[in-house]
Formats: structure tokens, C-alpha cells, sequence
């Protein structure tokens, strides 16, 4: 790849998008404007999970593309790839939509998160084919096999930071899996108690959502003096 010197000065910003699209997504289940809330390093810090998932698919792709076809890769003259048909991509990704629409609308997995990316996968692998296919950003590479890998990192990142945020937020919206604590209030000079989910920690506050995800609590750190979290079972 030309100008590899230059690639620092994209990526840093660029992981400050992709954890500023995990954190929207995820807050956005519970309707809380996450970035009102969630510091610079926790933006940051938030690329790490979308990363390492996004590394299976680029392991996967190098898999596919290089052991299999590595003489081929090898030999390819970058400006000789022939464009691959765009009726067969269309029609490819059109019926990769419909079996998901069966799965989650007609075979009863609407309520599982694990939804969310799988749907981000096939969003992200059409966008992806089409950017190879039309050769965008291509003469900045000298080798074919560099061009697929970087254009994967470039478009499944962001997409799956999105769907992946989505997902650990309906596993706990959905109560699938979450960690929760009881609150204790009072209520007509008796104390309740109230199993509350919870859903993060910012700067200044833990987070909770009740069961039935109606109401979200704000807990100021200074005020808490011991918190006990258990999981779910």
C-alpha cells in the first residue's frame, strides 16, 4: 500500500467514529443520548470489542482469499480484476435478506439480539463487495489481496461498532443477559425492593433500567458507597 506512513493519522479518528457509533446505538435502546454522558476514552475504549470481532471476519477473509487462492493472488495484476456481476450480487444479497426476514419474522427470532449481527454482517459484506467491484481506492494499492483486507476493515468496522451496540443493549432490554441490583426505596413507610438492570457507568453516574425497561435510573457515584452487581441466570 502507497503512503502506509499516513494510515495512523486516519485510523485514530476513524476508532473515535466507530465507539462513537457503538455508544449511540447501545444508549439509543434505552433512549439516553450516551454521548451526552460518556467521556472521549470511553468512546475510544468502546472500538476495542467491534475490533476484535471484526478481526474474525478479516481472519476469515484472508482465509478465503489467500491460502485458496494464494498462486492466483500472487500473480494478479491489480488493474487486470474484471468486475464480477452486478445482477448476481444484487440477487445474492436480496435473497440473503429474505432468509433473514424468515428467520426473525416468520421462525420466531425477533427477540434474539444475536439478530442485530447478523444483519450487520450481511449489510456490511454487500457494501464491501460493492466497493472491491468498483475498484474504489484502488490505485492507492499494489496488491489485490491488501485492497480487500483494508476495504473489509473500512466498511464492517463502523457497521458492526453500530450492530454490536445494539446487541449487548437487547440482550439486556430483552433480559437475555445483564447484570442487576436491588434498590431498595421507600413507598408509603415500608421498603420496597426492586430488581433494577444495569446498563453502564459514565463519568458521573451508574445506570440502571427497571425490568420491564419503562424507567431509567441515574445513580451519582459520590453517593454510593457500596454496589453489589449479580448476574443473571
Amino acid at each position: 500500500m502507497k503512503d502506509i506512513k499516513n494510515i495512523p493519522l486516519f485510523f485514530i479518528p476513524y476508532l473515535t467514529i466507530c465507539g462513537g457509533l457503538y455508544q449511540i446505538s447501545y444508549w439509543d435502546t434505552f433512549n439516553i443520548n450516551g454521548l451526552a454522558f460518556i467521556s472521549l476514552s470511553d468512546i475510544i475504549k468502546s472500538s476495542i470489542y467491534p475490533i476484535i470481532f471484526s478481526g474474525l471476519v478479516f481472519l476469515y477473509t484472508i482465509i478465503i482469499y489467500y491460502f485458496e487462492n494464494r498462486q492466483l493472488l500472487e500473480a494478479l495484476d491489480i488493474n487486470s480484476i474484471k468486475p464480477r456481476s452486478k445482477k448476481i450480487m444484487i440477487i445474492a444479497f436480496v435473497a440473503c435478506l429474505a432468509i433473514y426476514f424468515l428467520f426473525v419474522f416468520v421462525l420466531g427470532f425477533k427477540r434474539e439480539p444475536i439478530r442485530f449481527v447478523i444483519f450487520g454482517f450481511i449489510i456490511a459484506t454487500f457494501i464491501s463487495a460493492t466497493f472491491s467491484n468498483k475498484k474504489i481506492f484502488i490505485k492507492h494499492f499494489t496488491s489485490y489481496l491488501t485492497y480487500l483486507i483494508i476495504i473489509d476493515l473500512i466498511i464492517f468496522l463502523p457497521i458492526f461498532s453500530f450492530y454490536i451496540g445494539k446487541y449487548e443493549s437487547y440482550q439486556i432490554k430483552e433480559n437475555v443477559k445483564y447484570k442487576y441490583a436491588i434498590n431498595k426505596s421507600p413507598s408509603n413507610n415500608l421498603i420496597i425492593d426492586d430488581t433494577i438492570k444495569f446498563i453502564g457507568k459514565t463519568e458521573n453516574h451508574f445506570i440502571f433500567t427497571d425490568m420491564k425497561n419503562k424507567s431509567n435510573i441515574f445513580l451519582k457515584l459520590d453517593k454510593i458507597d457500596t454496589l453489589i452487581l449479580y448476574d443473571s441466570k
